[in-house]
């Protein structure tokens, strides 16, 4: 698995994807799901709710309590369909296979356990948001329990080793996605080496991050590129992770940093 240091690409326009493409993008789907829930923050899984009976109110609020308020405030910040212009359209997010064996493999690599690979953190997840040209965004919000932990968080990717254990799990990943979605795939479908690059964002937040895949594809004499966009960014103790999917071209820097700004304005200042 490459990696590389590139900027994200210039705007530009996107090319509108056919049928064809469509179809081999739909594992990516699944695969962007699941890297999200390891990046950063916010164990597997969706939305926290709550499950236990309420307690008598005491004069300090209860670890519940507080645990249930940051949940409300994540899902104030996560990503709606109000942030995005017309002719985008919403649907729930899909749950995330089961994983476990690589998710232990990536903690391994990285020198942790899986708890602190997918702490169970408060946490709020978007619907998943698509385009006219089939491009996606998803966004997913979590609170730590203090403003260390968030910079913990941020450092765990640093380096090139944590960024070669990202790129075996993601490569991983890849294959499974593709295998257990075989049966949309066209028989002469041919996926190339992903590369894994960590590219440039603006500065948003306290600290920012991002990380591109991109994987080649072909059939029928269709060549494409599936790039997958993660940008993460740290503001106090509340991290949000979004990622962009497209094809052909990476998904657009300018639209990207807005969308990412929008839930950054969100956070309260007492987070």
């Amino acid at each position: 698995m490459n990696v590389a240091h590139v900027p994200l690409a210039e705007d530009e326009p996107h090319r509108t994807t056919g049928p064809t493409v469509w179809v081999l993008s739909a594992p990516m789907r699944w695969l962007a799901g699941v890297m999200t829930s390891v990046l950063l923050f916010a164990a597997c899984g969706g939305d926290d709710t709550a499950t236990e009976e309420p307690s008598a109110p005491t004069e300090e609020p209860s670890a519940d309590d507080e645990r249930q308020a940051d949940v409300a405030a994540a899902e104030k910040i996560v990503l709606t369909l109000a942030d995005f212009e017309p002719g985008w359209e919403a649907s729930p997010p899909e749950d995330d296979p089961d994983t476990e064996d690589l998710d232990e493999d990536l903690a391994d690599c990285l020198g942790i356990t899986l708890e602190e690979l997918e702490p169970d953190n408060p946490s709020a997840d978007s619907d998943t948001f698509t385009s006219a040209n089939d491009e996606e965004v998803e966004a997913s919000v979590a609170i730590t329990p203090t403003e260390a932990d968030a910079e913990k968080a941020m450092d765990r990717f640093e380096g090139s080793e944590a960024l070669d254990c990202l790129g075996q799990y993601f490569r991983s990943l890849i294959g499974r996605g593709f295998a257990e979605n075989a049966g949309e795939m066209p028989d002469d479908l041919e996926i190339g080496d992903p590369t894994l690059n960590e590219v440039s964002v603006p500065a948003l937040g306290d600290e920012a991050k991002g990380l591109r895949l991109t994987t080649p594809l072909s059939s029928s004499g269709v060549d494409v590129d599936l790039y997958i966009d993660f940008v993460i960014v740290r503001v106090g103790r509340v991290g949000i992770t979004t990622t962009f999917l497209s094809t052909f071209t990476p998904f657009s820097e300018t639209e990207a940093a807005e969308f990412v700004e929008a839930m950054v304005d969100r956070v309260p200042a007492d987070l």
